[in-house]
């Protein structure tokens, strides 16, 4: 499941931060990584390849 604030890759190939889940297992609010910047959009749990592993620091 993935969660507020979770890193993911997506299918793409581009890395983003959940910033809010609007349907669990469906439809989600995200900072994208592209182009050496921030873009905010919608994605669909289609579009998520995987969470990226929480760093330990």
């Amino acid at each position: 499941m993935i969660k507020q604030y979770d890193r993911v890759e997506l299918v793409s190939g581009q890395e983003a931060s959940i910033v809010e889940v609007l349907a669990p297992g469906k439809l989600y609010v995200a900072d994208i990584d592209k182009d050496q910047d921030t873009y905010t959009d919608f994605l669909e749990d289609s579009e998520i390849m995987c969470v990226k592993p929480k760093s330990r620091r």
